[in-house]
Order: structure tokens, then C-alpha cells, then sequence
């Protein structure tokens, strides 16, 4: 787990905001890197990971996280971030969520 946190790596759901399926959260992992950020699904709550890579950038906060769903991310929080491919909303741990603002959000 440390290792993945030094990588930038963490699981969490992600939605895309206004989509057809705006609905539906997507388990998955993501990648916080400096201004960008990555995601890859996963095939159910213990699958393998599959489908493309969501590379999104430009990434702001919208507002503070809040509780999240206990269907998305039991025992998460949920940050909206508006991204080069629209809104975004990504449930993940409070310790993911802070991984992600000093890489991603920071200005340095």
C-alpha cells in the first residue's frame, strides 16, 4: 500500500458527470500524476482491470468532498473535478482524495 501511494496509485469509483450512464459508478484505479489525472476500471469489486485508460487534465476542484455513497465507496468521500472532458466525480478514501490535491490540484 505505501508503494502505491509513493506511485500516486489508489482505488476508487468515478463517474462522468452528464454522461448516458451519469448514474453508474465505475470501480476502478486511478493514477494521480502532476495537473493529470488517470483512471482505469476494473471488472467488478475483486476484477482485473480492463478497458482503456481515462487520461483527464485541466483539473479543478468543484467545491469540497462530501460523504459518499456507501454503493460507490463505503466509508469515501466524493470530490467533483471539472476536467478537459467535462465534469467528473471521483469517490475514493480521505487519504486518496488529499494524494490526489498535492498532486493534481496543486499549483506547484
Amino acid at each position: 500500500m505505501a508503494l502505491d501511494a509513493e506511485l500516486g496509485l489508489f482505488e476508487c469509483a468515478h463517474r462522468e458527470v452528464g454522461s448516458a450512464l451519469k448514474q453508474r459508478w465505475v470501480l476502478g484505479y486511478a493514477k494521480a500524476e502532476f495537473r493529470r489525472l488517470l483512471f482505469r476500471a476494473k471488472t467488478g469489486v475483486t476484477g482485473r482491470l480492463a478497458g482503456p485508460i481515462e487520461i483527464y487534465s485541466q483539473l479543478q476542484a468543484i467545491g469540497e468532498p462530501v460523504k459518499a455513497p456507501f454503493s460507490a465507496f463505503p466509508r469515501g468521500k466524493v470530490i467533483t473535478l471539472s476536467t478537459d472532458k467535462g465534469t467528473v466525480e471521483l469517490a475514493a478514501s480521505p487519504a486518496s482524495l488529499d494524494l490526489l490535491a498535492e498532486r493534481c490540484l496543486s499549483e506547484g
